[in-house]
């Protein structure tokens, strides 16, 4: 289990460099690397549970997988970046930065207490996954499009009705899940671009948020209880929506020249 965690924990790091710096500055191929994730999360649940799960298929995907990735260039990596200096006070830095890790440990802490009473329901769960799926992956591409802030604290705030007023109408909570992760990419690509020259860290960081926002639902068996769930959820999402809302607008206000390559 240890070695397994471990391996986990630097193929996120290392591939997640990578992707950031595929195309630095933004946010597409972040967002495109790790919505597969959540696909090979509800595989390995669904194996799991069923008692089917079995380790050499894995291992025969994955041998062929990494001497592919070992074969191929990777992207240069400008870690330089760092020692540059664009006069940009640490104070506007780390201020933004604790912003977006509050946004993405409160938007986790969401995940894993949002309750579908559909969510085993015949096909429904492969809706839910690929509406995962698909608001990761196309989130970082709309928002470089479009405009960062523009679409993520769009989408954001479009989720919240869906998420909160509308989870027994299962077309409605399944857009609402889309919305809602689409705002990942964004975090994820800002946390790099304020802590520029770092791509490791800025993945770090972003991974380490969600499981501070994950533990009290492991801990307490994942969704809230009482009888104003409701409330309580909408009001996490409205701390996550101003936690985004404030830390891009900081970023792009404060420290234009880390930002310059996307559109606010």
């Amino acid at each position: 289990m240890t070695l397994a965690g471990t391996g986990n924990a630097l193929f996120h790091l290392g591939a997640g460099t990578l992707s950031l710096n595929l195309t630095p500055g933004r946010a597409s191929a972040p967002g495109v690397f790790v919505a597969p994730g959540a696909l090979g999360l509800a595989i390995g649940i669904y194996l799991g549970n069923t008692g089917q799960f079995s380790i050499w298929p894995c291992l025969v995907l994955l041998a062929p997988l990494t001497c592919l990735i070992a074969a191929l260039q990777p992207p240069a990596i400008d870690y330089q970046r760092a020692a540059s200096r664009d006069d940009a006070p640490m104070r506007w830095v780390l201020a933004a930065l604790l912003l977006l890790l509050v946004c993405v440990a409160v938007r986790s802490r969401i995940g894993t207490a949002l309750v579908f009473p559909w969510k085993f329901d015949a096909a429904w769960p492969i809706a839910l996954t690929a509406a995962v799926v698909l608001g990761k992956g196309v989130g970082g591409c709309l928002a470089d499009r479009f405009g960062w802030a523009r679409v993520a604290v769009g989408a954001l705030a479009l989720s919240i009705p869906l998420l909160i007023f509308a989870p027994h109408i299962v077309p409605l909570a399944i857009v609402g899940v889309l919305l809602f992760n689409m705002t990942m990419p964004v975090t994820l690509a800002a946390t790099a671009n304020l802590l520029r020259g770092r791509p490791g860290l800025a993945f770090g960081l972003t991974c380490l948020a969600l499981e501070v926002g994950a533990w009290p639902g492991k801990l307490h068996g994942g969704g809230w209880n009482g009888a104003n769930v409701e409330w309580l959820a909408l009001a996490a999402l409205l701390v996550s929506l101003a936690a985004l809302y404030l830390g891009l607008r900081l970023a792009f206000a404060r420290l234009p020249e880390r930002f310059a390559r996307v559109r606010a």
